[in-house]
């Protein structure tokens, strides 16, 4: 594996392959370059395409589950919270698919923020978004805190709700609101079962949403 420097100073990584060939009696040293750097950019690129929702620039289902399932074979503590648009239809029937889009983009720079390590966003599905996390825990002076995963994330999405109705330019009755729902691991689940059981407490939140109107 070799340097080379281009003119532009940009360095590019190559294989440089070596060999002695004979053509019409004539001794020949062989050099091939074999450029990696360019190839791996590439490859770079279009696993970021593939990885990450078109729309929002969040990650795809596919990721965040096998992140899970990776958590879960770890042994790791495991919340999953599902975050749903009320009445996602009556915005694209009323202000225009491009107004419904404008929601959910606004929505996912806002949960876009809470990714980290221990934490992953992705838009599962149309105006449906999943979070799943690592809850944190620190040992003090034989007292063991433990971070409120779940009240955060409730207060960050109500907040990422209200950042969705400026879009729009409405208010009253009409603000975006966002149901929850989430499920916490337990010792058989997989990610398939923890995610349903997440789903599952969003439509019991967004029913109890609707009888209260």
């Amino acid at each position: 594996m070799r340097r080379l420097h281009q003119d532009d100073e940009v360095s590019v990584s190559c294989w440089t392959h070596t060999g002695l060939a004979v053509i019409d009696g004539m001794p020949l040293i062989v050099v091939a370059l074999d450029l990696a750097n360019p190839i791996v950019r590439e490859a770079r690129t279009w696993r970021e395409l593939a990885e990450r929702d078109d729309l929002t620039g969040l990650y795809r289902r596919n990721v965040a589950v096998s992140v899970i399932d990776d958590w879960i074979a770890a042994g790791d503590e495991v919340m999953v919270m599902f975050a749903d648009v009320d009445h996602f239809k009556q915005v694209n029937d009323g202000y225009g698919h491009a107004a419904g889009d404008a929601v959910l983009s606004a929505i996912a720079d806002r949960l876009h923020a809470l990714s980290h390590d221990d934490r992953i966003v992705c838009r599962y599905a149309g105006d449906e978004f999943l979070i799943a996390s690592r809850p944190s825990v620190w040992p003090h002076r034989g007292f063991v805190w433990q971070f409120d995963e779940q009240r955060y994330l409730h207060d960050y999405i109500a907040a990422a709700a209200e950042a969705a109705t400026h879009p729009l330019g409405i208010d009253g009755h009409e603000r975006v609101s966002i149901s929850t729902g989430e499920a916490r691991r337990r010792p058989a689940d997989s990610a398939a079962t923890l995610i349903h059981r997440a789903d599952t407490a969003m439509y019991r939140n967004k029913a109890h949403r609707v009888r209260e109107r």
